[in-house]
């Protein structure tokens, strides 16, 4: 598993998550869905100033859904989608502070 990056063009200042449109790609060719089944749909959670490019350029982290079957009506959490899985958890304690460390 490895981290992996596509580029886009807005027309516009973005501002707020809600203003980056969905995504996709082909996960046939990274061995993240079936080539009968190949859309991974990228669905924008946060983004953050570009260190690299400066400006108005972004980086946008995105969680990544694939359809649950060929009919095309509900998209699930991707095998590699941890946030998915863990933010029920976060959403229940959210009068905590998590830590976080290294082991």
């Amino acid at each position: 598993m490895t981290m992996r990056g596509k580029n886009r063009t807005l027309e516009k200042k973005i501002n707020s998550v809600s203003e980056l449109p969905d995504w996709n790609f082909d996960g046939s060719s990274c061995y993240m869905a079936t080539t009968e089944n190949s859309e991974i749909i990228l669905k924008p959670v946060a983004f953050y100033p570009d260190p690299f490019l400066g400006g108005d350029n972004i980086l946008v982290l995105t969680e990544t859904f694939t359809w649950e079957d060929n009919t095309y009506q509900k998209l699930v959490p991707a095998n590699t989608n941890f946030r998915a899985f863990s933010t029920p958890i976060f959403e229940a304690l959210k009068d905590e502070e998590p830590w976080f460390g290294i082991e």
